[in-house]
């Protein structure tokens, strides 16, 4: 998630339109009048490096990044704590939150003042009440979703290290060793007071990973394989399809390549292979 800019149209434009989901998958438009729906239409094209670079644009460390005509700055300006957001878009590509096996939020540590805090002198004190808003409000998300899990039976967990602890004030750009080495020895303490819920958490997400990589389509999902028809002549050439099982379907049926025997099978499995494509 980044915090977008309305389109640069007259350019420089600065209005903030708002959190801006970056999607690997469709999103149709369930509800023009709902206000948590954030830009719902195709998944989006932007390289994930260009992505990655978007969403950690924090203000006053980095630069927003310009792409296809609108600024991106960091999620977490907009977005301190996305979990509640990951919640609504999952109700509203299913119908309902109740799919959701599990919602898994990791903090960086618990803070009375966001780490956004510095900036130029003159953007100082605007900086100052946004980033002590940020911090609050990641927490208030935080004791919502608690919520969500006690009265509606959510299967939500939260990592964060405490405040008292002292990793929420470690700034963003401190990075010498012996403040990398402070990180890891306080993160390591924190881990081991939860070292129950932990394992609680791997056990899920191990579970659910075997059962996904068993599915025809996480070949695309785990790596950006998608398949097109490699038949030079096919009206459908360019159709980007999800599988090789989809491929497969497709040369049977509208090419008659056939499963059988198997020197057919081997032809098929090589057109299959030649349609690969890496995205």
């Amino acid at each position: 998630m980044a915090y977008a800019q309305k389109p640069l149209n007259p350019p420089n434009h600065s209005l903030n339109a708002g959190p801006y989901l970056f999607r690997s998958y469709d999103h149709p438009e369930a509800n023009p009048l709902d206000l948590l729906e954030r830009n719902p239409g195709p998944a989006d094209s932007i390289a994930i490096a260009d992505v990655a670079r978007a969403t950690t644009a924090a203000p006053t460390y980095f630069d927003p990044i310009k792409l296809q005509n609108r600024k991106f700055g960091d999620g977490g300006f907009g977005t301190n704590n996305p979990a509640e957001e990951l919640m609504h878009e999952v109700g509203q590509m299913h119908g309902s939150n109740r799919v959701i096996a599990m919602l898994l939020s990791i903090g960086t540590g618990q803070q009375e003042m966001s780490r956004f805090a510095a900036g130029r002198l003159s953007q100082l004190v605007a900086d100052i009440k946004t980033a002590l808003k940020l911090a609050s409000d990641s927490e208030r998300v935080h004791e919502r979703m608690m919520a969500e899990k006690q009265y509606n039976q959510l299967p939500y967990h939260r990592f964060n290290v405490p405040f008292k602890d002292g990793l929420g004030k470690i700034k963003l750009d401190e990075f010498k060793p012996e403040v990398l080495k402070k990180i890891e020895a306080i993160t390591l303490t924190y881990c081991d007071t939860i070292q129950a819920e932990l394992e609680e958490v791997a056990k899920i997400l191990i579970a659910h990973r075997r059962a996904r990589a068993g599915t025809p389509t996480w070949e695309m999902v785990s790596t950006g394989v998608q398949y097109m028809c490699p038949i030079s002549t096919c009206s459908s050439g360019k159709t980007r399809r999800p599988s090789a099982d989809n491929l497969r379907k497709h040369l049977i049926k509208r090419h008659q390549f056939l499963d059988e025997p198997q020197e057919e099978k081997e032809k098929l499995n090589r057109e299959v292979k030649n349609g690969k494509h890496h995205y």
